[in-house]
């Protein structure tokens, strides 16, 4: 019984995240349900943009120390963090604060590849 109580707490197999809860009340007020909002597609993009901008991205150190701008990006498999003396691990909500137009690329699938073009980017043919 939910009605009165102070603290719910609730377990689900979708980890952390954001989700929608509903309270549900009956003719006399009471609660009779809560309703908690997981699997929606919009829901699932979410939760997927949010755990994909707690990665890493790989930039040259170009763009991280002389702030020359990205022109060139591909979406791949996370690498080895000694990949190259050149380029520096950062994290990717950094470069998405300094980029925002990198935002429109993160859905992309694994080996797409993005040029700069204007203030944008479009993929590589």
């Amino acid at each position: 019984m939910l009605d009165g109580a102070r603290v719910v707490g609730c377990g689900n197999r979708w980890g952390d995240g954001i989700f929608t809860v509903s309270r549900h009340l009956d003719a006399k007020g009471r609660t009779v349900r809560v309703r908690v909002e997981l699997g929606t597609e919009e829901r699932q993009k979410l939760l997927r943009g949010i755990r994909l901008r707690q990665r890493k991205a790989l930039v040259t150190r170009l763009i991280t120390e002389n702030g020359e701008p990205i022109r060139f990006a591909e979406r791949s498999e996370p690498a080895a963090e000694e990949d190259s003396d050149n380029a520096v691990i950062v994290p990717l909500r950094s470069l998405l604060g300094r980029y925002k137009e990198l935002d429109a690329i993160l859905d992309a699938p694994v080996g797409a590849v993005f040029r700069r073009e204007g203030s944008g980017f479009v993929p590589e043919e």
